[in-house]
């Protein structure tokens, strides 16, 4: 076979579907803060009109009327507003000869490489709106029971009574926390909690040895545990989330959309002047959060 029987074009056909497919499979099932959010994809032509209850949501009950009293009205106020998704791009350069010698370790290292990007992207776009947008905030205080009944705190970590303090603002409005989002020191900052080998706390250990049980981080107190680098060590912060929209006042309320107008899309370019194929990537989402009292923010963690 000639050099001249495979043009770039025919390079590109034959290679771009693989790309693209590697990327999205490398790329989907690490994203950590978008599963948080229900999808919305909008049609090509259309606009994106979401709604939302209006104002903030109060504990409510229906009415009681005495005998031939007029029943009372109740319903439900709505907001509507628009999203208008952002384009993301990125760009790829495969040499020809990259191609033909097929020098898989690169190939594959280069696509790890853009997996990476774009989920750090739509994760960190994820993270800035819940931070944005959090109906609920305090200042960790560090304060954990320990086993024989004393208290201590140490500044800058999640303790104990944090969590079940942001469980009790969650409650209270009759949402249930199902989630728990830190990055990776203050998760290393949970493997300190003094109860943490407590099986009663934290559900089945992986392995007792003697009196002891060791147990990971799947969960605390029935949370799920996020660990990603994409909510920044430097902000200090950290989320207790109300993430699956279970709650018992009856509102429809999920945490938020990802909104989508364009998903992960892949064209492919030749690029004759340097002998080489771009792979271009783009996709144009918006991620919405339109029930905010479902997020409490712990802040005054350690940055460092």
């Amino acid at each position: 076979m000639t050099r001249e029987q495979f043009p770039i074009v025919t390079q590109g056909a034959a290679f771009y579907p693989a790309l693209a497919r590697r990327i999205v499979e490398l790329t989907m099932p690490n994203l950590a803060l978008k599963p948080l959010l229900q999808d919305f994809f909008i049609k090509v032509g259309a606009s994106a009109t979401i709604m939302k209850q209006s104002g903030q949501r109060t504990l409510a009950v229906v009415g009681k009327a005495a005998e031939g009293q007029e029943i009372l009205w109740d319903y439900t106020p709505y907001d509507t507003f628009s999203v208008i998704p952002y384009k993301t791009t990125f760009r790829l350069r495969f040499s020809r000869e990259l191609l033909e010698d097929q020098i898989n370790d690169m190939v594959e290292d280069q696509m790890k490489r853009a997996a990476r990007r774009v989920i750090m992207t739509i994760d960190q776009d994820i993270e800035g709106a819940l931070n944005a947008t959090a109906a609920n905030s305090f200042a960790a205080s560090g304060s954990s029971i320990f086993l024989d009944g004393s208290q201590s705190s140490f500044a800058g970590t999640i303790g104990v009574k944090d969590i079940t303090n942001a469980k009790q603002v969650l409650q209270n409005l009759a949402l249930e926390p199902d989630t728990l989002a830190f990055n990776p020191a203050a998760v290393q900052d949970l493997y300190s909690l003094p109860q943490f080998a407590a099986q009663l706390l934290y559900g089945q250990g992986i392995y007792a040895s003697g009196t002891g049980t060791v147990q990971t981080v799947p969960q605390l107190y029935g949370l799920k545990v996020i660990s990603t680098p994409n909510i920044p060590l430097s902000g200090g912060r950290g989320y207790m989330l109300a993430a699956a929209g279970a709650n018992y006042s009856a509102a429809y309320a999920p945490l938020g959309y990802f909104v989508t107008k364009r998903p992960l899309d892949t064209s492919v370019w030749p690029a004759p002047v340097f002998d080489s194929l771009d792979v271009v990537m783009t996709t144009r989402y918006a991620p919405v959060i339109t029930y905010p009292e479902g997020i409490v923010k712990f802040t005054s963690l350690r940055t460092s």
